[in-house]
């Protein structure tokens, strides 16, 4: 049986014309209405992408929405790495719904990941979040306030990834009993 090269496709350069089916999905936290009003965005894009639009408040309008959301990401960092299902303890809820989140639910999602890591799975306690929050989180603060996108206190984004880091590897050393080649390979 011979295969055949040759697809449905025009060649790339082509003049002829296709039909094709897609969905648009765009996001955006800035003001559409507020921009069409002062020509800074055309009514017709606009009318182009808009025939269903959803808005989702900020986290920290919806905190009750945390737990869940917590919850979730517990459950898919689990099955993306082979690691025990974490559960978080009701003070931990407690703490995370007295976050601002400037970061949004990203924000969030890294947090709770970040102590699923130092987590040998079981519940996760305050101390252990505390701990993720104070080793490379900038969410440690409740309303902590941002200036230019990074932390009021001046650190670096490499002096935080390298607080994290120390943190990952003197956990890793206890867990794996001080096996370096273990760790490493971890």
């Amino acid at each position: 049986a011979r295969l055949s090269t040759k697809s449905s496709l025009p060649s790339l350069g082509s003049t002829k014309s296709m039909k094709v089916d897609f969905r648009l999905i765009s996001a955006t936290n800035r003001d559409l209405d507020e921009m069409i009003r002062k020509n800074d965005f055309r009514l017709d894009l606009y009318y182009r992408i808009s025939p269903v639009v959803l808005n989702v408040p900020p986290l920290r309008d919806r905190i009750e929405d945390i737990p869940a959301l917590a919850e979730e990401f517990l459950r898919n960092f689990a099955e993306r790495h082979d690691r025990p299902l974490c559960s978080l303890s009701s003070e931990v809820i407690s703490l995370l719904q007295s976050h601002n989140w400037p970061g949004n639910v990203r924000q969030l999602k890294h947090e709770v990941e970040r102590a699923a890591i130092f987590s040998n799975g079981g519940v996760i306690e305050v101390d252990l979040l505390q701990r993720s929050l104070h080793g490379g989180g900038l969410a440690a603060v409740p309303n902590r306030p941002f200036v230019g996108g990074a932390a009021s206190d001046d650190l670096q984004l490499k002096d935080h990834m390298q607080k994290l880091e120390d943190v990952v590897i003197e956990n890793a050393m206890q867990r794996l009993n001080g096996n370096k080649k273990r760790v490493a390979e971890e």
